[in-house]
């Protein structure tokens, strides 16, 4: 697939990974000139119509959905070929590749971590989206230490084996997933960081399923002793078989993973002013946190403050996504912009940028922005949105010069343009070699109106007058034929495979009076010979050959 244009827009460079239910490739936006990623839907589960529902409807819930901690999904498409989600491309590597190169986390390291993580996973479930999906395998830090959040509109449909292992008792067991199943698997992923691996595992994605329902979470402090018993707490309060015994909210661990850093860094500080080591961290079963669900917005300043003060930075340097009251800040010129560069220039103003609408603009090229709510200068709240409006370029597009140029080279031309390959007529040519554009209609550098069509002519070659060596005719008159036209022939073809790529695609057509069919095919070797007998009917009869999709040879009989 690589080269190929999906709905006249994303252009694939390269395969990423194959998923199992999906493959992703990296691909160029041509209208908004940036990276991003394709998963393709694998043909094999294309006929599963409530499968390719659920992914395109969540597909076009979360479109309207932006967070700078969440992997933006740009589009969908769906048809009986191909069906596909367009999502953001983000540099940097998953959690799961830090974990692997990482026997545990510090506590402080792995609190942040989940702290982020809860509260990107806060403002998706304030929208009313569920992720149903969450494991280290869907987060993602980026090369300035940052956590995204990917993978959302995959919500409900991936059990393998190594989802199974974050996911919730009752969302294995069929049920849609929660609240307070996203919250089950940031449980998990907190006893990951901290002991190096989830749980339950097993050989097989229904062990795993199995040890979900049936055993209970095993004990954080039993790997590591010096741990304290809060984290265990909160662990098993998160973990708890029963979606009604878990924390109600991830505002609420947000809350008791802060509390848990603050007496961290409490017990660090005092440790520091008498230089003595810091002491292990053991309370009572009286002084558990109290599971209360009101977020303790002042503790978490707190913790804030004491990390600036004593310089203590987390692994990846992964700060919570924590917002304080918003400022006015005034909104930036954006006009002219691309999408990504008015991110970033958004950013720095602590501001998030939307897309509203892409159309048609004759002022602003394609791919940047050309009119924003609120306008340039008008002040906002810090952390608030600016809707832009995307310029789709001009309603009209210039004809390319494609003549005298192969027809499939022609064909990307033209829809490159923004244009559409019309009618397709062949003639035989002593000039313009075999394939290759003899004529186009309109001319180049015609001005149309976008996705009109142009029609082009290419060649078959020069007239051949006579039997060639590789093409020898045994004719024979079909039983009952009445005239030439009903004539069934015979041909004998000899052809030898060119050099070129060790495996190749060899194809025979004919192309008679009942259409143009394919006879013939082989993965063949260069050096190699072909000889095949084939029929045709008619007056006239064209035989084809084609080599991995390109057309090599051509006569007519």
């Amino acid at each position: 697939m690589i080269d190929e244009v999906l709905n006249y827009r994303y252009k694939i460079i390269s395969k990423v990974s194959d998923e199992g239910l999906y493959t992703v490739y990296k691909c160029e936006d041509l209208i908004a000139s940036v990276s991003v990623m394709a998963n393709i839907i694998n043909p094999s589960y294309t006929s599963n119509k409530s499968l390719i529902s659920q992914i395109m409807g969540n597909a076009e819930e979360l479109k309207r959905l932006y967070h700078p901690g969440i992997a933006k999904t740009i589009d969908y498409y769906s048809s009986n070929d191909i069906n596909y989600v367009i999502t953001e491309s983000i540099h940097g590597v998953s959690l799961d590749d830090h974990i692997k190169n990482n026997t545990s986390f510090e506590p402080s390291t792995a609190i942040d971590i989940c702290n982020a993580v809860s509260s990107i996973m806060n403002f998706i479930h304030s929208q009313g989206i569920v992720h149903g999906n969450l494991s280290p395998s869907n987060i993602m830090v980026t090369q300035d230490g940052h956590i995204k959040i990917t993978n959302l509109w995959l919500e409900g449909v991936n059990k393998s084996k190594n989802a199974v292992r974050y996911m919730a008792p009752e969302v294995i067991d069929g049920e849609q997933p929660s609240y307070a199943s996203d919250i089950y698997s940031i449980g998990v992923l907190l006893f990951q960081l901290l002991t190096g691996k989830t749980p339950y595992d097993g050989e097989t994605a229904e062990l795993i399923a199995e040890k979900h329902r049936n055993e209970e979470a095993l004990l954080l402090r039993a790997y590591r002793p010096s741990l304290s018993r809060d984290l265990e707490s909160i662990i098993l309060k998160a973990m708890q078989k029963s979606p009604a015994n878990r924390y109600k909210t991830v505002k609420a661990l947000i809350s008791d993973l802060s509390a848990v850093k603050y007496k961290l860094h409490s017990s660090l500080t005092q440790s520091e002013q008498q230089k003595s080591p810091p002491p292990i961290v053991e309370t009572d079963e009286e002084e558990f946190i109290d599971y209360d669900d009101t977020p303790v917005l002042s503790t978490i300043r707190r913790v804030l403050l004491i990390i600036a003060l004593i310089g203590i930075v987390a692994a990846f340097g992964i700060g919570a996504y924590i917002y304080t009251r918003p400022n006015d800040v005034v909104v930036p010129d954006l006009l002219g912009k691309t999408y990504s560069e008015a991110m970033e220039i958004a950013s720095k103003s602590d501001i998030l940028v939307s897309i509203k609408m892409e159309e048609t603009n004759e002022e602003y090229p394609i791919g940047t922005i050309y009119f924003t709510k609120p306008i340039a200068g008008r002040t906002t709240k810090r952390g608030n949105t600016v809707e832009v409006w995307i310029s789709k370029g001009s309603k009209y597009a210039v004809v390319p010069a494609v003549t005298n140029i192969p027809l499939a080279e022609a064909q990307n031309k033209i829809r490159s343009a923004g244009l559409v390959v019309g009618e397709l007529s062949e003639e035989n040519d002593d000039k313009i070699p075999l394939g290759y554009v003899i004529s186009q209609d309109p001319k180049p550098d015609a001005k149309l109106e976008r996705n009109s069509e142009v029609k082009l002519v290419y060649s078959l070659g020069p007239i051949v007058e006579s039997t060639t060596d590789n093409f020898t005719e045994n004719a024979e008159i079909s039983p009952g034929a009445q005239d030439s036209s009903a004539a069934l022939r015979t041909f004998e073809i000899k052809f030898t495979v060119p050099e070129g790529n060790q495996s190749q695609n060899v194809e025979i057509a004919v192309a008679d009076d009942y259409g143009e069919n394919i006879v013939f095919t082989k993965v063949s070797s260069p050096g190699e010979t072909i000889e095949q007998t084939v029929e045709g009917a008619g007056k006239i009869i064209r035989i084809r050959i084609y080599i991995d999709g390109k057309l090599v040879k051509e006569e007519s009989k």
